[in-house]
């Protein structure tokens, strides 16, 4: 007989192994800044971006795009775009740079 994992039990699942990949994936790389944490969210990935900068007063986003075009655009959309068009307008200085990824590195 199998057993139906509830709603929480699959999301905190899916957390731990995010978080596992987070430092797996990114623990290198990040070992020469200083001040740096990795955060994860649940939601509406462009939302939460947007709401996690205009609470910790983030002034520069760094957002990889796919460079995704036509139907694919249209039926993916784009979170790079959203982050940039609600990107916290508290103050001059927040940018949002967009950055096409690597073919290697797509997923």
């Amino acid at each position: 007989m199998y057993r139906i994992a509830s709603a929480e039990e699959v999301y905190a699942d899916l957390e731990k192994s995010a978080r596992k990949e987070l430092e797996k994936t990114f623990s290198e790389d990040m070992r020469k800044f200083k001040d740096y944490e990795n955060v994860l969210l649940r939601g509406t990935p462009y939302e939460e971006i947007t709401k996690f900068a205009e609470a910790n007063m983030i002034d520069l986003i760094v957002i990889a795009t796919h460079g995704r075009t036509g139907l694919d655009r249209l039926l993916f959309g784009s979170t790079a775009e959203q982050v940039v068009r609600y990107a916290p307008a508290r103050c001059s200085r927040c940018a949002c740079h967009n950055i096409r990824m690597h073919e290697s590195l797509s997923f």
